[in-house]
């Protein structure tokens, strides 16, 4: 979705600046007007993050699992202090430099402020947010208890890339024999085989086909 810089006055004569997100210039300064602000500049940005998703066919922003936890966790905490959803994604937009968390909540910002719901806007983002997600938040929300079903899902979260750490974990030891293992094969094809050459050699006679081949290669890894 294109971003825009914006520069705007508010009723009492006030200016801001600010960027968001929207699906056109002219959806842009609709949103800006519903809220009772003069547009003074609105332009376009050119989204280097963006050209190089469509660039390789990469659709939507990608977030961590880390960054979605700490979303989680930081909006569940705000909510249950007493904040709305408006207000506690505004204060996180402050502090958040990653470019694809950006534009999510960017996202999320202005379609709150559009009365949009929260679930409304997370199924927008189905690279960030799972189905799982996404219908648990729903539910939170139609029951009036979404705070405790945001924590829920952070301990989830949580999880989960605790379990991918482990897995990750359990994959290095494998990989680093077998990284030794191709080391000594590669080592005794380049340097060993060509001494059992010589070897051979003196002694006359012909070798099998096979061994022949395997000797060549030697040869060749040995050589180049």
């Amino acid at each position: 979705m294109p971003q825009f810089a914006f520069t705007v006055t508010d009723p009492r004569g006030q200016r801001t600046s600010g960027t968001m997100l929207a699906e056109d210039r002219d959806a842009a300064l609709k949103i800006l007007s519903e809220q009772d602000l003069v547009v003074t500049r609105l332009t376009a940005i050119t989204n280097i993050t963006q050209q190089v998703r469509s660039r390789f066919g990469v659709r939507g922003p990608r977030v961590s699992g880390e960054q979605l936890m700490t979303f989680t966790q930081q909006l569940s905490a705000m909510l249950d202090a007493g904040m709305t959803v408006k207000q506690s994604v505004d204060l996180m937009l402050r502090d958040t430099r990653d470019q694809d968390l950006l534009e999510v909540m960017l996202e999320m910002s202005n379609g709150l402020a559009a009365g949009s719901s929260l679930t409304e806007l997370l199924q927008r983002f189905p690279t960030v947010f799972n189905q799982q997600f996404v219908a648990m938040v729903a539910a939170g929300e139609s029951g009036g208890k979404l705070a405790p079903v945001l924590s829920r899902l952070s301990v989830l979260i949580e999880r989960n890339e605790e379990m991918k750490r482990k897995v990750k974990g359990a994959m290095y030891y494998p990989a680093l024999v077998m990284s030794f293992a191709l080391l000594m094969l590669f080592g005794l094809f380049a340097f060993g085989i060509p001494r059992f050459q010589e070897i051979y050699s003196g002694l006359g006679g012909e070798l099998p086909v096979a061994t022949q081949i395997m000797i060549s290669f030697g040869v060749f890894l040995g050589k180049w």
